[in-house]
């Protein structure tokens, strides 16, 4: 029951992909290409369900070869039995290649997906492509966390939009305190206490003189 319900999830999450992403994942698998989205998500669909019927079969015949020679001294019967637990193990591990790799593309044509929410946009002021490069990073995490499939996935990403949220705090708080050329030259940190950047915000006032002079 429990591979049912996992095989109506794999389904549902190939219906919601492009031509493009199933194609894709076709691809990896050595699957054909041609046809429309339906016939690329039953494609798809059988080659999931002809490696789990491959798997079941497995363990069963494994236990019956094992039976069928119990007690048997006949060194050819044990050299086919060691033969048939050789195939079967190419078998599973069909199986679990085909998951792996399912799951490989899926992750990663989700996050192409994603990315797209939040395009690369050039701007003519350092400032505002800054702001807008952080909200982009934040958003991607906040995106990555909603379509997580393991709680502690989410939380990961949630603390990574949480730092960087915190990052975008520090850089506004130096920059009103000595000016953005300095803030935009600190390095990611996750300290809410600007007195813990003693000498790293010297050093980017440092290299915020450095790069004053260089345009003189």
């Amino acid at each position: 029951q429990t591979d049912e319900i996992e095989a109506r999830r794999s389904d549902i999450r190939r219906s919601h992909m492009s031509v493009e992403v199933l194609k894709n994942l076709c691809t990896q698998l050595n699957l054909g290409t041609e046809g429309n989205k339906a016939d690329l998500i039953e494609r798809l669909t059988n080659i999931s369900n002809l490696a789990q019927s491959q798997q079941n079969i497995s363990s069963s015949m494994e236990g019956e070869v094992w039976e069928n020679i119990h007690g048997e001294e006949d060194t050819n019967q044990e050299d086919i039995c060691l033969d048939m637990k050789a195939l079967l193990k190419e078998i599973r591990h069909l199986h679990e290649d085909v998951n792996i790799i399912t799951e490989r593309v899926e992750v990663s044509n989700m996050r192409s997906e994603l990315h797209k929410n939040w395009p690369d946009v050039k701007f003519e002021r350092s400032r505002d492509q800054f702001e807008y490069n952080a909200l982009c990073a934040i958003g991607n995490d906040l995106d990555l966390a909603l379509s997580a499939s393991t709680g502690d996935e989410a939380i990961r990403h949630i603390e990574n939009a949480r730092a960087k949220t915190l990052d975008r705090t520090v850089v506004l708080n130096v920059a009103r305190e000595y000016g953005w050329e300095v803030a935009v030259e600190l390095p990611q940190s996750k300290s809410e206490d600007l007195s813990a950047y003693g000498e790293t915000i010297e050093r980017a006032r440092q290299a915020a003189n450095l790069k004053q002079r260089g345009k003189r």
